[in-house]
């Protein structure tokens, strides 16, 4: 609805102002349905509240207006309260002024992202680069280049976020960078960087995925395998069935499950007779499991 009311939308307004932090996210969150200049300020200063949970009703609550106000002052309003949001000395309300950009999505404003992306403070970069992601979609030219120097940030959760925002954006440019974090220390930034891989890489990395399918991290494992069901060929075979037995919970099932449906995919892929072969071996494991029993 364009307008709840100036009653309604008075005491909204009143509510985002109180002592009590839950209203002030209620309010916030039905603040997204009141799409005039007032609601907008007001939503720009719950940007700078105490609580996180209600500077971010407010970033989803400007997006939302942003989007689908009528009057096209509103969104002009929104960059500008975006822009001191983004320049605030406080790293919590940097933060949000990326979330707001992420959330609006491609008509968002992309300019203070390159530099928060650069902030000195790393959830501040963390936000940033997750907003280059969503909202960097549409201008690759723009989000990639800053994309592909996060993947090397020295904060783990910059980079794992890195590697997911560049393969949101498809930036296939940053495919080295990407396949250097397979050695990255930490694991859910290998598994990320996995994930990014299989979304825009090729067969080409095949080598260099191979020996994290016996990577101490179950979630890097996972990832490797599902790498592999994506994009595997005939080598990647032997490494899967190695890991068949594996009772490793994902959620697939189990990690050996998860193995067995990947060499089946890479049996259709090579065509029918390397799966006449799969299916054969397939018989005579089981075949020798019954002999053993």
């Amino acid at each position: 609805m364009p307008d709840a009311g100036k009653a309604g939308t008075a005491a909204l307004l009143a509510e985002l102002q109180g002592d009590d932090a839950p209203t002030r996210w209620r309010a916030a969150a039905r603040l997204a349905r009141v799409h005039t200049p007032e609601a907008a300020r007001a939503l720009g200063c719950a940007l700078y509240d105490a609580e996180p949970f209600v500077r971010w009703s407010a970033a989803q609550a400007l997006s939302e207006i942003a989007n689908r106000a009528s009057d096209q002052a509103v969104p002009l309003l929104v960059v500008q309260i975006v822009l001191e949001a983004a320049a605030a000395p406080e790293p919590a309300v940097r933060a949000t002024a990326a979330d707001v950009i992420a959330n609006w999505g491609r008509r968002g404003p992309l300019g203070p992202l390159p530099a928060l992306a650069q902030d000195a403070d790393a959830s501040v970069r963390a936000a940033a680069v997750r907003a280059l992601g969503l909202a960097g979609v549409g201008a690759p030219q723009v989000a990639g280049p800053v994309l592909q120097r996060a993947l090397s940030d020295c904060d783990a959760e910059v980079r794992r976020m890195a590697a997911a925002a560049v393969a949101w954006c498809h930036y296939d440019a940053a495919l080295p960078e990407l396949q250097a974090c397979l050695a990255d220390p930490v694991g859910p930034v290998r598994a990320a960087a996995l994930r990014a891989l299989a979304q825009i890489g090729s067969g080409a990395q095949e080598a260099a995925v191979l020996p994290l399918l016996h990577d101490p991290d179950v979630g890097v494992r996972a990832e490797a395998v599902r790498f592999m069901r994506a994009q595997g060929r005939e080598k990647a075979l032997s490494a899967l069935a190695t890991l068949e037995a594996d009772g490793s919970r994902v959620r697939e099932g189990t990690l050996g499950e998860l193995a067995a449906d990947a060499r089946l995919h890479i049996a259709r892929r090579l065509g029918p007779w390397q799966q006449l072969r799969f299916r054969w071996g397939k018989r005579r494991g089981q075949h020798g499991a019954m002999v053993q029993r």
